[in-house]
């Protein structure tokens, strides 16, 4: 009796084993056929412009339009996230994450936050890195355009984070003002 229920058992470890490796090559054929990185980027951000799009007209069925919307920041999300599942050294992914996160109808915060401050840090971590980089150029008298632009670009970049971040906050005030 006891050697039947443990063969039973084993049976039963090697189909759910056998089932595991069948969903993971599920899985990894469905992950592979996926497109590129670059083009479920720019997926996502057209996404977003389309939920800005529909946000900003105005129309008799306002209904349906919400509803639209908030496919569009969902399926966005969707998108980012895979993409930052993929590689999360990209500061670009971080950003448009914290972009849909604050495009919800009801704003999620914490989340956009989060999102934010994660690009805001590793873009923070670059331009130190350029900034030494640049020094070490000085003082070889090697220092070029291209490499003032880039510290520019930087420079903008750090301070549209910071605006949205701060936007965040005065979005978290507002909202804690309607209770």
């Amino acid at each position: 009796l006891g050697i039947d229920d443990g063969d039973d058992k084993k049976g039963m470890v090697d189909q759910e084993e056998d089932l595991a490796k069948e969903l993971k090559g599920e899985e990894l054929d469905a992950a592979n056929s996926l497109p590129g990185f670059e083009f479920r980027c720019q997926m996502g951000k057209l996404l977003l412009e389309c939920a800005s799009i529909l946000d900003e007209e105005i129309s008799s069925d306002a209904e349906k339009r919400a509803e639209q919307r908030k496919f569009c920041v969902e399926a966005a999300i969707q998108v980012f996230g895979s993409l930052l599942a993929e590689n999360d050294e990209v500061i670009e992914v971080w950003f448009l994450l914290g972009c849909a996160f604050s495009s919800t109808k009801s704003v999620d915060v914490e989340t956009s936050k989060h999102y934010f401050e994660n690009s805001l840090e590793m873009l923070e971590k670059v331009k130190k890195g350029m900034e030494q980089e640049s020094t070490s150029m000085e003082m070889m008298n090697q220092v070029d355009e291209e490499v003032k632009s880039s510290m520019a670009d930087i420079d903008e970049k750090i301070k549209e984070v910071k605006n949205r971040l701060d936007g965040l906050g005065s979005t978290n005030d507002s909202a804690m003002e309607e209770d």
